[in-house]
């Protein structure tokens, strides 16, 4: 049995029905799916007349409701499913993807992200600023700050005292931190 390209959730096509009853057109759906840094996928969804359609297009149809899907998404999305989601934060579309990025298959690089994530943004987060994992390679890691951290002079500190010394100690395989940042386009530092 082939896995599907895109699996749609009972509530998510309930909405999109209502969303295309309202619409009254020839309307379809089309999904995109990009990187949003190493570690996570973005998804872009947009209603669009059915004339844009591509040759290149993946068709997908769920009983009239037709979801186009470029090349370059395909395999990112294989095997996902779009659900609608509604809690105290709000409602709309999700989707639930088993894929991971390439990054995200390294083991070493999901524990400097489960480390950067737990140990590290809490702290830096006190002074508007955040850290995040741009790539492994071999016992290297490549950081980036952002945020209140980008520009600041206190960075140099941050990275030896509390970043590099919480990475080496949390993940043994790692021997190096890399920053990546381009400080020198801070447009907020926390100090100044």
């Amino acid at each position: 049995m082939t896995t599907p390209l895109l699996a749609l959730e009972e509530l998510a096509e309930k909405k999109i029905r209502e969303v295309l009853l309202e619409r009254d057109d020839d309307s379809v759906i089309r999904v995109r799916v990009t990187m949003k840094g190493p570690m996570a996928y973005h998804y872009g969804m947009q209603f669009v007349d059915r004339a844009e359609q591509t040759p290149e297009d993946e068709t997908i149809d769920h009983d009239g409701v037709i979801f186009l899907v470029d090349p370059e998404s395909c395999p990112l999305l294989k095997g996902s499913t779009l659900k609608y989601v509604s809690d105290d934060s709000g409602s709309g579309f999700t989707f639930e993807n088993p894929n991971k990025t390439p990054l995200m298959e390294n083991p070493v690089a999901v524990k400097v992200h489960e480390v950067i994530q737990e140990q590290i943004n809490p702290g830096v987060a006190s002074h508007g600023g955040s850290v995040d994992l741009i790539d492994v390679q071999g016992d290297k890691v490549f950081i980036r700050f952002s945020g209140g951290c980008q520009g600041c002079g206190q960075a140099d500190v941050t990275l030896k005292d509390g970043v590099e010394n919480t990475i080496l100690t949390a993940v043994p395989e790692i021997h190096f931190v890399v920053d990546g940042t381009n400080h020198a386009e801070g447009e907020n530092p926390y100090f100044q």
